[in-house]
């Protein structure tokens, strides 16, 4: 029986790191590019049921949340895209998380 060669020491890890490390730089990339689109402003904006106008809120961003989520899918492919992420005050990223804000709309297929 031939028994099967095990891989360099540290190779399949030293792999695995590099390929984290280029996701996460990908995901900052795109980072930057939501916390120029905001202007430092929260993005999140609500509707209620008593005006068509949304109110946009005027707080400082200091959060930025991945409208796609699940588990391992966060950072990764389209949930890493600038267009799939919102610039987001603390309060309203609690409310999200919270589920006392949910979305509307466009939004509601594809999450927040």
């Amino acid at each position: 029986m031939t028994a099967i060669p095990k891989p360099a020491r540290g190779t399949a890890a030293a792999a695995k790191r590099k390929r984290r490390m280029a996701l996460e730089r990908a995901d900052r990339d795109e980072n930057t590019h939501v916390t120029a689109r905001s202007g430092g402003r929260c993005e999140l904006r609500e509707v209620y049921a008593d005006s068509i106008v949304p109110y946009r809120c005027t707080d400082r961003a200091v959060h930025v949340h991945h409208r796609i989520g699940g588990r391992g899918r966060r950072g990764r492919g389209e949930s890493a895209a600038a267009r799939a992420k919102l610039h987001l005050c603390a309060r309203c990223h609690e409310d999200i998380h919270w589920g006392r804000l949910v979305p509307a709309g466009a939004y509601w297929r594809r999450g927040w």
